[in-house]
């Protein structure tokens, strides 16, 4: 599977349903399908926890069948499955819990993300639907704030550049035609996944990937959201300096973290607003 061209909720989907698959009892998993599969992502802010109501997708009412579904789950989970990837459990409300990393820490690397986040770095073109009538645009010109953010992730981007940290095909960003010539993947598990503006900052473009796949984009929303994670990214967690003397990796990681919500952020702003924001104000 190449994670590039998949929300996150697509890669659990397609993980739960082969676990499924593999189970084989009465034949369930021909119940379910990437299209109806109800998967949401849990309202924690400090997590990557995606729930589904399982039992009721499988039209499941026996409590010995709901049981054994469950143990053959997790055993089989367990068996065949890294914790580095996946977590599994059933919770009060009897929804299975798909965790790809939490508060905790209990999936370890958290493999599935870094290597979502590696693919998404890799991403030269991304492409929003640009609906006629958008009954999102309630306003016609875009804030100061959009402005300021976009010139803002450009100068920490430009700046890498010039002091050959990383490699960009071109220092004028346009929408869709610049990126990071990387040949190596990113350590994006030096960065904290578990609480912090980096976490927020991941989740909310998890969010944003979600719902451009499901077609429930909310751009203005989407835009207040971005804006908010990326400056707190911009003010809080430092690229330069000791940091980088002491750990490349994190400041690497940083960088691709602001290029890869730049990438979208540009995306959502030409959506909106049929605008490409200069890279300097």
């Amino acid at each position: 599977m190449q994670l590039e061209q998949y929300s996150l909720n697509y890669v659990v989907k397609s993980f739960l349903i082969d676990l499924i698959k593999a189970i084989d009892i009465n034949n369930l998993h021909s119940q379910l399908s990437l299209s109806n599969l109800s998967l949401q992502l849990s309202t924690d802010t400090d997590s990557f926890v995606y729930k589904t109501p399982i039992f009721e997708q499988l039209k499941i009412n026996s409590p010995q069948l709901k049981n054994l579904l469950t143990q053959k789950l997790l055993t089989l989970f367990e068996e065949n499955y890294s914790y580095g990837d996946f977590k599994l459990k059933i919770n009060s409300s009897h929804w299975l819990e798909i965790a790809v990393c939490d508060p905790e820490g209990i999936c370890g690397a958290a493999r599935i993300l870094n290597q979502w986040l590696n693919n998404l770095s890799r991403v030269t073109k991304i492409n929003i639907i640009k609906q006629k009538n958008n009954s999102n645009k309630t306003e016609k010109k875009a804030k100061f704030i959009y402005y300021y953010t976009h010139a803002r992730c450009c100068s920490i981007l430009t700046s890498a550049h010039k002091q050959n940290l990383i490699q960009l095909n071109n220092l004028d960003f346009k929408i869709n035609d610049w990126y990071w010539q990387k040949t190596k993947d990113i350590n994006f598990n030096s960065l904290n996944f578990y609480k912090g503006y980096e976490s927020k900052l991941i989740r909310e473009l998890v969010i944003i990937i979600d719902k451009i796949e499901a077609n429930k984009i909310n751009y203005l929303t989407s835009l207040e959201n971005l804006t908010q994670k990326i400056l707190d990214v911009e003010k809080h967690c430092r690229i330069w300096g000791k940091v980088l003397k002491n750990n490349k990796d994190i400041s690497l990681a940083r960088l691709a973290l602001i290029m890869i919500a730049l990438k979208y952020y540009q995306a959502l702003i030409y959506a909106q607003f049929s605008l490409e924001l200069p890279s300097e104000l």
